[in-house]
């Protein structure tokens, strides 16, 4: 027969070691997130594991803003990227990082005149943008100065990072991006072409950027 003293024992101490594993993992941190360059979602971020959060950050396109080339004096442009917080908890949302690409291809017909620079293309310093976030409770956030009005992109691009929304679960955000080349640019942008990337990151409201 079996000895009831010795199996309440060996109980106890499953239970015990049970509650071990548990805690540990408590103190560990679990938590769930998405991105920091996904293959699927790049330009999108979320912070490191080890945090006890859950948020996740998915973008309704690619978050390339502009690519822009053979433009002329007084032509515009808008681009939206929506944005929504697919994880359980609430968080900060912001435009970690602007990234630029400039290119002169070369000065042709009256660029000569007005253009000595073969390397780099001028148009960022000329094209005037505007930036915000659009929340699903209608606030309007204006990002890099551009409340007042828009502002040249080679002055947004140096800032960074972008003021940050509140992004709560299943709820989303647009980022509005409109652009504008003034009626009286000169010749010096002809031919120039740049492209602009954004990098969005959604960070956990227990957790600290990084």
């Amino acid at each position: 027969m079996s000895d009831p003293e010795g199996w309440f024992r060996d109980r106890r101490r499953l239970l015990v070691l049970l509650l071990v594993v548990v805690l540990a993992l408590a103190g560990a941190g679990i938590g769930s997130f998405v991105f920091d360059d996904d293959d699927d979602q790049p330009g999108v971020q979320t912070p490191t594991a080890n945090e006890t959060v859950n948020v996740s950050l998915v973008a309704d396109s690619n978050t390339r803003l502009l690519n822009a080339s053979n433009i002329t004096p007084n032509s515009d442009g808008s681009r939206t990227v929506v944005l929504r917080n697919s994880g359980a908890d609430p968080g900060t949302l912001t435009i970690a990082e602007t990234a630029l690409t400039q290119r002169e291809n070369g000065l042709v017909g009256p660029e000569v005149e007005v253009d000595n620079s073969t390397d780099s293309g001028e148009l960022a310093e000329h094209l005037l943008v505007r930036l915000q976030f659009q929340t699903t409770n209608g606030t309007t956030v204006a990002l890099y100065g551009t409340g007042d009005g828009p502002r040249p992109l080679s002055d947004v691009v140096g800032e960074n990072s972008s003021r940050a929304v509140s992004l709560d679960p299943g709820n989303q955000t647009r980022l509005q991006f409109e652009w504008v080349l003034p009626e009286d640019t000169g010749n010096v942008v002809q031919s120039d072409s740049l492209t602009l990337n954004a990098t969005f990151q959604l960070w956990g409201n227990q957790t600290t950027p990084k």
